[in-house]
């Protein structure tokens, strides 16, 4: 049985680890060491093995990455786009990179991982989708549209993190200058309260147990309409639907 752990989900900072035997896998890196190290240190007993993978460059998924590498030596899993932005962004060698391909779906020490593509204005972004046992954990943020690709996935999982970042009223008539609002609301921007319960809607007849809203916007969404679009899914879908606060860690959910 594998075990996700949200370290952090939010602008401010992106990471997830999972449990899995004797090895953790950790999804972005976008947070300081005090966050991650001490599950990191709960579990080293029986820890053998860390696979890091990148959804993307961006500040909010990748500002841990070099302390993370001076304190521990992870398999380090990405898009070639993204490994070069963060040979460029951190003057990193990234030649001992795993470089993947979304058109394949790869078999990693005991779990299988599909990486596919998510219309963001990364270089090249992914979301991942994790299988274990026959179980699916996928994780879909930073994104501006869904795919049917993605419908899939979420569709076979029994776990999934679906972005939901702003809601339309309150970015239209906030703080924002023009050119970031029109960068939000496109198809390489964010998903929107509506877009997130619109994707959910799509997922009748489908693996999934729990989802979570995340990358939750401080500026452009609040939790309390939040919490109203979850009441409304838990009154309308066969799943639960919760969701994520900013920096917020909730350790034990299992896959």
């Amino acid at each position: 049985m594998a075990v996700l752990n949200v370290i952090s989900s939010g602008s401010k900072g992106n990471c997830y680890l999972i449990q899995h035997k004797d090895a953790a896998i950790i999804v972005d890196i976008g947070v300081g060491k005090s966050k991650y190290e001490p599950l990191l240190k709960e579990i080293s007993s029986n820890l053998s093995e860390i696979f890091l993978f990148l959804t993307h460059e961006h500040h909010d998924h990748t500002k841990g990455l070099k302390t993370f590498l001076n304190n521990y030596n992870p398999k380090i899993f990405c898009s070639m786009g993204t490994a070069l932005q963060i040979s460029k962004k951190y003057d990193l060698d990234v030649s001992n990179f795993y470089i993947l391909d979304d058109k394949k779906i790869y078999q990693v020490d005991g779990f299988e991982v599909a990486p596919f593509k998510v219309i963001h204005d990364g270089a090249e972004p992914f979301g991942y989708h994790f299988t274990f046992e026959g179980k699916g954990l996928t994780f879909t943020t930073d994104l501006g549209v869904v795919t049917d690709d993605i419908v899939d996935f979420l569709k076979s999982s029994k776990v999934a993190i679906l972005e939901a970042n702003y809601e339309d009223s309150l970015l239209k008539n906030g703080n924002y200058p023009k050119f970031l609002k029109k960068r939000i609301e496109s198809i390489k921007g964010h998903l929107s309260n509506k877009q997130a319960i619109n994707t959910l809607n799509m997922l009748d007849n489908s693996e999934l147990e729990t989802v979570f809203l995340g990358h939750i916007s401080e500026e452009n969404n609040t939790y309390e309409i939040v919490e109203k679009y979850v009441s409304y899914c838990n009154t309308h879908f066969p799943f639960s639907t919760k969701y994520l606060k900013q920096q917020e860690t909730i350790y034990g959910i299992k896959i």
